[in-house]
């Protein structure tokens, strides 16, 4: 089984430890997977009023970008979002998505814009985390469920 993920991303990877990791992972996942990860623009902000304006804008740009590929079905990741096991993870990458792209957040979390169009939402977790941590961990899951849905030992 092999499956075509596409990434969207707000924000760079900034720590080099974390890009490293990232890029394990990429390698890992190449031979059950193509997966694509495309930056969205980060807004600066410095105070609460040019935070509101921040995530608006990044807002925007998310639209734009799931809008851009029109025949992938989009999915956020939220800690609201429908939470996951590896195994469950892997049934739905394999049988109930088709082309997914899915999106992380910047600092701010997804503007009002966008958590009302109502996309499906998969949590990592409760917790909060930096979308740079965000980005990794999702990339572990999908070398997992690529794993599990190709029947290689690495899930126990």
């Amino acid at each position: 089984m092999t499956f075509d993920i596409l990434i969207g991303a707000v924000g760079p990877l900034r720590t080099s430890y974390v890009r490293e990791a990232c890029d394990e992972y990429l390698k890992r996942i190449a031979p059950f997977a193509r997966v694509k990860i495309e930056e969205i623009k980060q807004s600066p902000f410095r105070n609460t009023t040019q935070r509101e304006k921040a995530k608006r804008e990044e807002g925007e740009r998310i639209l734009r970008f799931v809008d851009s590929h029109r025949g992938r079905s989009a999915v956020l990741l939220d800690e609201r979002g429908e939470e996951y096991t590896s195994e469950k993870f892997a049934a739905f990458l394999e049988k109930e998505i088709s082309l997914p792209v899915f999106i992380v957040g910047g600092t701010l979390g997804f503007s009002e814009d966008v958590t009302k169009r109502n996309f499906p939402r998969i949590s990592l977790s409760r917790f909060t985390f930096p979308h740079e941590v965000a980005r990794l961990l999702l990339l572990e899951q999908i070398y997992r469920a690529s794993a599990i849905a190709n029947g290689k030992e690495y899930h126990y």
